[in-house]
């Protein structure tokens, strides 16, 4: 997938014509048709691959070569494919990473540091920064306020049933007043698309499995359990919840599947470690 996104940005194959901008150069999308889902598909995995980097104890070897490569490889996708949730997801979840993990905490606090002193000390870096965040000055910041609004309305409406499986199109039409952009499938934010699809008990839910997994995982890394798997899985799940505060990381076959088996391959690594136990 991210090789045929890297040849796209060279060659323009198959790059669908929505996605060519002057002066800016194409916005790639691998196999799929939207730049964003390329990137949904690809953060998680490199979460996955990040474990594998980071804690498989063994040197340099082909098999870890494969995995930097490959995560180089996606990262280059979804730079190319010029997605900023996902450019902001990957990032994150390396510092949130860096943070909870007592061998780089003080590295990871030292970058952030330094981040927010140049942030308030040069003022080109504060205002490119501003800049990307107003509403008025990016189109997707503009567009995403607007479809939060419009969501957020339509919610406070039907807070108890949201608007039911793949009923938000429907629903949100009477809320709809942007009629200068089509109305999209989901809200692109990831507790709004399960309150509309699935109600305020399917948004309970979510919250109490998303809660759930990584109090498991916490509890797993305190044993020092399957840590490349523990520590993968995490990542992944970090880059799916942050992406998806500005896109909808999970209705959609192939990323709902991916979810499940992050959840799965924690439900495996903590089932293993019961097993050593007894």
């Amino acid at each position: 997938m991210s090789v045929m996104a890297i040849v796209q940005r060279f060659t323009g194959w198959l790059v669908p014509y929505q996605y060519w901008y002057l002066g800016e150069g194409q916005r790639v999308t691998g196999f799929f048709g939207v730049p964003n889902f390329l990137s949904l598909y690809l953060g998680p995995i490199m979460g996955l691959l990040l474990g594998k980097i980071f804690f498989v104890k063994s040197k340099i070897d082909k098999q870890k070569i494969f995995y930097i490569l490959t995560f180089a490889l996606a990262f280059l996708a979804i730079f190319f494919a010029k997605s900023e949730g996902a450019l902001v997801a990957v990032p994150g979840a390396l510092f949130i990473f860096g943070l909870l993990n007592k061998k780089t905490r003080i590295l990871s606090a030292s970058i952030i540091l330094i981040g927010v002193i140049l942030y308030f000390s040069v003022p080109n870096i504060q205002s490119a920064l501003l800049s990307r965040l107003d509403p008025s000055q990016n189109w997707s910041v503009f567009i995403r306020t607007q479809i939060w609004s419009e969501s957020w309305q339509m919610l406070k409406d039907n807070w108890l049933l949201g608007a039911g499986l793949a009923g938000y199109q429907q629903a949100i039409v009477p809320y709809h007043t942007a009629d200068y952009f089509e109305i999209f499938l989901y809200p692109h934010n990831l507790i709004m698309n399960f309150w509309s699809e699935m109600g305020l008990a399917g948004l309970i839910l979510f919250l109490t499995l998303i809660i759930k997994f990584f109090v498991d995982s916490y509890k797993l890394i305190k044993q020092k359990i399957g840590l490349e798997y523990v520590w993968g899985v995490i990542l992944a799940m970090l880059i799916f919840v942050i992406h998806g505060l500005v896109d909808h990381p999970y209705f959609k076959n192939d990323l709902s599947v991916i979810f499940w088996i992050i959840i799965a391959v924690l439900a495996w690594v903590k089932v293993d470690s019961q097993k050593m136990k007894t």
